[in-house]
């Protein structure tokens, strides 16, 4: 794709002359440790407020952070599935599919139990694709799960 195109038209001799030259394919930059980490300490903050706002009975606020949680669960996927391909441009599919087949994705009904039940989903995904990109990555999910639990059971 990158080696391949050429311009058809242009009346600028200087562009036309600096197209002339392939240009190199974008080179995969993943993400540092810095980088990781605030993806991690984000998510954790976000799971923290959704399990509170559905405990609360705020089921829209809960909703779209937990959305908002699926969505990083996706971009933690995409990471792993470029660091195996080697490259972020994928022109066909497939790599990566078993990660939304396990999602289960919304039900019909977002009832506070359901909410629960789809921010648990995405706590142990969220934990299971962080062991794999880091090695030092510890799993968080025991210590909220625990926390929902206990909350949950006096209301």
């Amino acid at each position: 794709f990158w080696q391949g195109m050429r311009l058809a038209f242009c009346r600028n001799a200087r562009m036309a002359k600096l197209l002339e030259t392939p240009w190199p394919a974008p080179a995969l930059r993943s993400p540092t440790n810095s980088e990781f980490e605030a993806l991690v300490q984000s998510f954790w903050f976000k799971a923290v407020q959704a399990s509170v706002k559905t405990l609360r009975g705020d089921r829209l606020i809960a909703l779209h952070l937990t959305l908002d949680l699926l969505r990083d669960v996706c971009v933690l996927g995409m990471i792993l599935r470029d660091r195996e391909t080697g490259t972020n441009i994928h022109k066909q599919g497939g790599s990566g599919n078993t990660l939304v087949e396990s999602l289960e994705l919304p039900p019909a009904e977002f009832s506070q139990a359901e909410l629960l039940n789809w921010i648990t989903r995405c706590m142990t995904l969220f934990d299971a694709l962080a062991a794999q990109w880091s090695a030092d990555y510890e799993p968080r999910r025991e210590a909220l799960l625990a926390w929902i639990a206990r909350v949950d059971s006096e209301f």
